[in-house]
């Protein structure tokens, strides 16, 4: 492990000042400069989330419940803590799964703490944490399937940390940490009253059973999750922290006096959605089979790039030949046979980049031709 922090590549970032009094440095969000610059691919495979489901016969009735956005929040409240098997006090609800982790950020640490990140890991987790107190890498190994040490994280106990930050299913290699493996980091975190904040917003999309939300395991997590990947429901912005009671009134507080109370059409098609949350993985699944098996006969080819297969999720990690350089190579793929994918620097791993599997098996086919070509112009 390291301390490390985020420097972004790209133009300069903004300053604002933070609740302490003093400036607060943002580095540029260069992943969100990406996929603007990607929008205009002709084969998409940098879009990690299921699409749009309106399509495929999700049409949900909204004007069946009342328009009082109170009401509306708390019948979706109960729907998740009955989802989840929890009390409504452990659910609060927030703009979407990244300003769900920002709060829970905010209302548990504060600026002389030390948490520990995974890494690789998304990007904005980092910047975020990064941006309330001081942070330091713990490493999730790419040769042992993207895992932890237990090492690792008796470091963090040795280091102070007050809090660990993981995603399961693991973005962007899609790994999945199993319930055992779970339960023995909240073990040894438990012993120190480290926090365990898990990004959970891919964990329904495992191919077998998914693993339990953290927050369901252990009165020290808190668990993060949203509309946005399985059901592919970005455009409500609907996310939510599963916490111990008193963490998820604080989160519940902060949201309001940020934003405020969800969009009341938002909250609606959100209920109708979590009903219909099978129906969402079945068609999450099916996207996923047609396609694993388009991405496991192209690899048996390409010998150039190696992966280990994703345990869930519309995604997979590939390795690129040692020579090649993650984000020249993506601008030339794009460029040049406009095909999007995301340069791995931007989870904090060179010279890999992630590639998704959301789009038809045609594009999924095509796509991959391509970086065969981009590749045989790297690789001479």
């Amino acid at each position: 492990m390291r301390k490390d922090s985020y420097t972004g590549a790209g133009s300069s970032g903004c300053q604002v000042m933070s609740s302490g009094g003093g400036s607060l440095n943002l580095p540029p969000f260069d992943l969100e400069n990406w996929l603007i610059r990607c929008k205009s691919a002709r084969i998409n495979l940098d879009h990690s989330g299921a699409p749009s489901p309106y399509a495929d016969g999700f049409n949900p009735n909204v004007d069946q419940y009342d328009t009082d956005d109170y009401e509306l929040e708390e019948r979706l409240i109960e729907l998740i803590a009955s989802t989840y098997r929890i009390e409504k006090e452990n659910v609060a609800l927030c703009f979407g799964a990244q300003n769900a982790n920002y709060i829970a950020f905010r209302a548990t640490l504060k600026s002389r703490d030390l948490v520990a990140i995974e890494s690789p890991t998304y990007m904005p987790i980092k910047v975020l944490a990064t941006s309330i107190c001081k942070v330091f890498d713990l490493d999730r190994d790419p040769s042992h399937d993207f895992h932890f040490s237990e090492k690792g994280i008796e470091e963090c106990i040795r280091r102070g940390a007050k809090a660990v930050v993981l995603t399961n299913l693991h973005n962007p290699s899609a790994s999945s940490l199993s319930n055992e493996t779970l339960m023995n980091i909240l073990e040894i975190t438990s012993r120190k009253k480290i926090v365990v904040i898990c990004d959970e917003i891919y964990r329904e999309m495992h191919y077998g059973n998914p693993p339990d939300p953290v927050a369901t395991l252990s009165n020290n997590a808190i668990s993060v999750s949203g509309l946005t990947k399985l059901y592919g429901l970005g455009d409500l912005r609907v996310g939510w922290a599963i916490a111990p009671p008193e963490i998820a009134s604080r989160i519940n507080l902060l949201r309001l006096y940020i934003a405020y109370r969800l969009p009341a059409r938002s909250v609606a098609v959100a209920i109708e959605a979590i009903k219909r949350r099978n129906w969402f993985r079945e068609r999450m699944l099916h996207i996923a089979m047609r396609n694993l098996v388009v991405l496991k006969e192209w690899l048996e080819k390409e010998s150039r790039v190696s992966c280990k297969l994703p345990q869930g999720g519309l995604m997979t990690l590939l390795k690129l030949p040692a020579e090649v350089d993650d984000m020249k190579f993506s601008e030339y793929l794009l460029d040049r046979f406009s095909t999007a994918v995301c340069p791995g620097r931007y989870f904090g791993i060179k010279n890999h980049i992630r590639v998704t599997f959301s789009c038809t098996t045609a594009d999924f086919k095509s796509g991959l031709e391509n970086i065969s070509m981009a590749l045989d112009n790297f690789c001479v």
